[in-house]
């Protein structure tokens, strides 16, 4: 626990021993067009879009899918409750598998939160599991708003809200995604 305690969270087995999941890694990675006008023409302007977008979409996140479990007081009944506090690590990357550019950042969700008590508990998954698709479209639309204020301009490719910088080809998308 951050707090020194020692103390372990997690869930109780039969013998006594506890198995605890370490947290879960929310990935946040920018378009190819993206990438490669941050990485490939080095306009670090970019690079602190996507950073941004990514503390944009985390602060939603804790705010609206950080979840725990624990007693009701009046009803005893386990209940998923909210106003949890996160503890997150990201970590930057500028290549993808193939080495390929690709910016993304992996938020590394600890599975411990803090309560309004003060209190460590385990997280709960389904808030983060159900937002899935729109905590992916909340960070789309973060970066979009910061690359239009940078001036550049914002091609949509999907229904979803995925889009490509306006003017970078097909061609060289494809020339800097190595598929194997």
């Amino acid at each position: 626990m951050p707090d020194g305690s020692g103390t372990e969270l997690g869930k109780r087995g039969k013998e006594g021993e506890i198995t605890h999941r370490p947290g879960r890694d929310l990935t946040f990675s920018a378009p190819k067009s993206v990438s490669i006008a941050a990485l490939v023409g080095s306009d670090e302007r970019i690079v602190g879009a996507h950073d941004r977008a990514v503390q944009a979409t985390l602060a939603w996140v804790e705010k609206n899918a950080v979840w725990t479990r624990m007693q009701d007081p009046e009803t005893g009944r386990m209940v998923r409750v909210g106003d949890q506090k996160a503890v997150v690590a990201t970590f930057r990357h500028d290549t993808s598998r193939n080495l390929d550019p690709q910016l993304h950042t992996h938020s590394v969700l600890a599975n411990m939160v803090q309560g309004a008590d003060g209190k460590w508990r385990t997280m709960a998954n389904e808030a983060l599991y159900e937002r899935q698709k729109l905590i992916g479209a909340i960070y789309r639309n973060e970066l979009a708003a910061g690359l239009t204020k940078l001036g550049y301009d914002i091609e949509k490719t999907h229904a979803d809200g995925r889009f490509e910088l306006a003017g970078v080809s097909r061609e060289v998308i494809e020339a800097f995604s190595n598929f194997r």
